[in-house]
């Protein structure tokens, strides 16, 4: 788990999960209102995949989108993961209510084999 946070001030901005299950990582990543639409996310997304690319267990990293936060899915594909596969009424994403909604499974590969 790695926080987020604005040192000057100490303030804690977003968070980002890794869970790993063998060879296959899932992140899950929040990032807090105010900060939004600045990069921040991008940023630190891109360093932590840099950071697990150094693992030589991981074979990807997967994680699921709801299809209506539009801003999680640009931070996906600007830092390279591809959408697999669409899941209708796959899940409940408690920030966005509590039915079941559409999401994307978005993949990235880390090596080939």
């Amino acid at each position: 788990m790695w926080i987020i946070a604005d040192h000057l001030i100490q303030q804690p901005m977003g968070i980002l999960i890794f869970i790993q299950r063998h060879d296959i990582g899932e992140i899950l990543f929040g990032l807090g209102t105010p900060y939004q639409g600045q990069g921040l996310m991008c940023k630190a997304m891109t360093s932590v995949i840099e950071f697990l690319k150094q693992s030589q267990k991981l074979k990807k990293i997967e994680t699921f989108c709801a299809t209506e936060h539009l801003a999680s899915r640009q931070v996906l594909e600007k830092t390279g993961f591809h959408k697999q596969q669409l899941l209708h009424a796959w899940t409940i994403f408690p920030l966005l209510g509590n039915d079941l909604k559409d999401c994307i499974h978005y993949i990235l590969p880390l090596r080939s084999k």
